[in-house]
């Protein structure tokens, strides 16, 4: 019996994040990703390949064999493709880039205030 799903857990375990997190990290449905997780569903090969691009081995996920990640580190990456790749998201990021530019100019400001006074 092949247990993929519960290597497909595991995954998102090491990952430390929730199946919703998972889900729109894979940019797939909540529900979806469930039964995938569940084993109702079978992954298909481009959910596969998704996993892969987060670093970890289809293979492994697959037959339980040879090594669980191609690479260490490649989840923030990953994370920020998929972020990035993701319409839904573009406009909270953009809202983000926003507010730390303000920060920055707030912070030159305040530099300026403080060597105008010779305050360090």
């Amino acid at each position: 019996m092949n247990n993929y799903y519960k290597r497909l857990k595991l995954v998102r375990s090491e990952l430390s994040v929730s199946q919703q997190k998972m889900a729109e990290m894979l940019q797939i449905p909540f529900g979806t990703y469930r039964r995938y997780e569940s084993g109702a569903t079978d992954i298909p090969a481009e959910i596969l390949l998704k996993v892969n691009q987060l670093g970890y081995n289809a293979d492994w996920i697959l037959t339980g064999e040879g090594i669980m990640r191609k690479e260490e580190n490649t989840y923030l990456a990953a994370e920020s493709k998929v972020i990035y790749n993701h319409s839904s998201s573009y406009h909270g990021i953009q809202e983000l880039e926003k507010k730390y530019e303000q920060l920055r100019e707030a912070l030159k400001e305040i530099h300026n205030v403080l060597s105008e006074h010779n305050i360090s």
